[in-house]
């Protein structure tokens, strides 16, 4: 029988496992971007890491939820993976987008209903037309602004709901170039 005398014992699994754990939530935690908008530190942190692990699922959440609508040009701005422009991109670019704007249209907040209108208007789907007669009877509250700095208004949604404003919008959120993040 050969015996070894090593110098070195072994650690526990659970020792190096805790450590290999506390590396990569520090480096989780230093490589997430801080900001000094006004939601809380964990929001972002959520935002950041959802948007980049399953940028569909949080495209779909970010708009049904959204409140505001930014009717601001967008090749003078970027956007970042957790903004509602790189959302609305996003389902646009799904295989199924026109679908998931119907879906969004469904269930979504009346600002979350206009980007469906916009980007149903993008595709020129055949759905538009009677969910633009249906929007143009809601009056249900937009926060809507179309300048920097930001003055929002509340619009009902019915007072935001026509074709060319829809494909100009389409056409702006489509030109919106992404943030180097």
């Amino acid at each position: 029988m050969i015996r070894h005398n090593s110098l070195f014992v072994r650690p526990p699994f659970a020792v190096v496992a805790a450590g290999i754990a506390v590396v990569v939530f520090v480096a989780v935690i230093g490589i997430t971007p801080g900001s000094s908008s006004n939601t809380s530190q964990m929001s972002q942190f959520v935002s950041f890491w959802w948007s980049r692990i399953s940028p569909r699922g949080y495209a779909q959440y970010m708009l049904a939820h959204t409140e505001r609508f930014y009717a601001l040009d967008g090749a003078r701005f970027c956007s970042s993976p957790q903004d509602r422009y790189r959302a609305w991109q996003t389902l646009l670019a799904e295989t199924d987008a026109e679908s998931l704007f119907q879906h969004l249209f469904e269930t979504g907040s009346p600002a979350g209903r206009l980007y469906a209108l916009i980007g149903l208007s993008k595709l020129d789907s055949p759905a538009l037309e009677p969910l633009l007669s249906q929007a143009s009877r809601d009056t249900s509250s937009v926060q809507f602004t179309n300048r920097i700095p930001t003055n929002w208004i509340r619009l009902p949604l019915s007072e935001l709901v026509n074709r060319e404003w829809l494909g100009n919008w389409a056409d702006s959120l489509s030109s919106m170039p992404e943030c180097a993040t």
